[in-house]
């Protein structure tokens, strides 16, 4: 999937799940203490103040229409569909994303050597 200079790409790099799943991925560095309660709460703040106006809504029916013909989570789904309306190509290490979904779903290998 060949892209233009200054194109949007969304990359689903699954497993960094985000700052909407933020208080779900970080206690562990806050009971090893490798995170402030305060510092966590600066960093959760920072980035939802610079995501808070780049947030995207799909459409259930979508999701749904992708879950049925795939063998892939219904969150896995959302980014294809949002890759899909937004038209750009979702760049994922994600393999059953890969597989499932080859005309949306493109490697990281792939896209640096693009």
């Amino acid at each position: 999937m060949p892209t233009q200079p200054g194109q949007k790409i969304l990359i689903g790099l699954h497993r960094c799940y985000g700052v909407r799943n933020f208080e779900t991925h970080w206690p562990g560095a806050l009971r090893r203490r490798l995170l402030t309660t305060e510092k966590a709460i600066q960093i959760a703040n920072l980035a939802e103040s610079i995501l808070a106006e780049n947030e995207f809504t799909v459409s259930t029916s979508a999701v749904l229409q992708l879950v049925s013909r795939s063998r892939c989570s219904a969150y896995d789904c959302e980014f294809v569909a949002l890759a899909k309306e937004q038209r750009v190509p979702l760049v994922t290490l994600d393999r059953q994303i890969l597989h499932d979904f080859p005309r949306i779903a493109v490697s990281l290998q792939e896209f640096i050597r693009e």
